[in-house]
């Protein structure tokens, strides 16, 4: 056929012409195209579409694959097609165009677990906490219980040890032993606004025994060179330590004993003991002084300094365990004072008295035995002298 649909031959002798004809051949419909957009946000990640397509046009019955890429710091939330949520199978996410299509991608902050330590406390737990009469000092490995008295303008602390520790975030447990063998549970919890409460011998669920707030982290190093103690004086003189000092002291109660503490000089320094009474019980705590490389007396064993004020009328046993110097007990020359209007008739004191401190009930029983006066101190809750 020539370019005009013409049939055009040279005739050289008889010809046939023989013309057949066919069915026309119907051409298949064109397919349907839609549209995928794509909703996400670029600054959490990025999404693609494969195959890809010219203007995101796909003919129908396309299977479409979303690649997606998170940023940094951020993880898949959703895909959904036309709010259709799409779950991902083998980590891909398909669909199948079947008509407009949008694609919403969202994304969220990746969860940080928290670096696992061996911490034995929260960060919430870690600094001083400081009560009316109770001390807690915690690190992230350990924790100090103190109890505290008050000593002339002065508060003493006497450091307990304590057992059965349990850590939780919403609480601490621990029993302490007091200076009468009597057992003690402590609960301590932190408030709404950021307070210690502390329960002894009691449930967290009834009122506090002491509110503490805290005073500042501690840091469990100690620094290389501890700051000298405020002291005015600190003889070297052994002579001028020896005798009977006296003073008050807690003995691990709330309120204050008398206590003598009697220095004598040896071949190697300065021996000391503090001795009070507890009812029929005497008890004593002994110090063993030497001069140390700073020019002072220092008890190593217990980590305790001895020092004098300037007039050499008051005795100070410092604590060095702290960042800190720390004074512990205080001494003065001479007999204790008696308070003002000291009867000295027995009949005034015989009898039973009752009392509390620091919360505690204990019952003072008061007889004379041969012009003597015999003082008996116990705590009904349990029973114990």
């Amino acid at each position: 056929a020539e370019d005009d649909g013409t049939y055009k031959f040279n005739v050289d002798g008889e010809v046939k012409i023989v013309v057949t004809f066919k069915e026309k051949s119907e051409e298949p419909p064109a397919k349907t195209t839609y549209t995928v957009s794509l909703e996400y946000e670029q600054d959490q990640g990025s999404v693609t579409l494969s195959p890809s397509a010219q203007e995101n046009k796909y003919e129908e019955g396309t299977e479409v694959t979303i690649n997606i890429t998170p940023n940094d710091n951020y993880e898949i939330d959703t895909v959904k097609a036309n709010n259709d949520e799409i779950v991902a199978n083998a980590g891909a996410y398909k669909f199948t165009v079947n008509g407009d299509t949008t694609v919403t991608v969202t994304f969220k902050e990746k969860s940080v677990e928290p670096p696992v330590t061996d911490d034995k406390f929260a960060e919430k737990w870690i600094g001083n906490w400081r009560g009316t009469n109770y001390k807690v000092n915690i690190t992230a490995q350990e924790l100090t219980f103190y109890i505290l008295s008050r000593r002339g303008d002065g508060i003493s602390e006497q450091l307990f040890d304590t057992t059965d520790m349990e850590v939780s975030e919403e609480r601490i447990h621990f029993k302490y032993v007091d200076a009468f063998d009597l057992p003690y549970d402590v609960y301590l919890i932190i408030d709404e606004d950021g307070n210690m409460k502390l329960f002894e011998d009691k449930e967290p669920d009834d009122e506090p025994t002491d509110t503490l707030t805290k005073q500042g982290a501690v840091t469990p190093e100690e620094p290389d060179e501890p700051e000298e103690p405020d002291v005015p004086s600190s003889s070297t003189n052994p002579a001028d330590y020896v005798g009977e000092w006296v003073g008050e002291i807690s003995m691990g109660l709330p309120s204050l004993i008398s206590a003598t503490f009697t220095v004598t000089q040896t071949n190697l320094g300065l021996h000391g003991v503090i001795s009070a009474s507890l009812g029929d019980e005497t008890q004593e705590e002994t110090f063993d002084f030497v001069l140390n490389d700073e020019n002072r007396w220092y008890d190593e064993e217990n980590e305790a300094y001895l020092t004098l004020n300037e007039d050499k009328t008051e005795i100070r046993i410092s604590s060095s365990t702290g960042a800190e110097e720390e004074t512990v007990f205080t001494f003065t020359k001479g007999e204790p004072e008696l308070p003002p209007s000291s009867s000295t008739n027995p009949a005034d004191y015989v009898g039973d008295w009752e009392g509390t401190d620091n919360a505690q009930g204990y019952v003072c029983k008061i007889t004379e035995v041969a012009g003597s006066l015999k003082v008996e101190l116990s705590a009904p809750d349990y029973g114990e002298e």
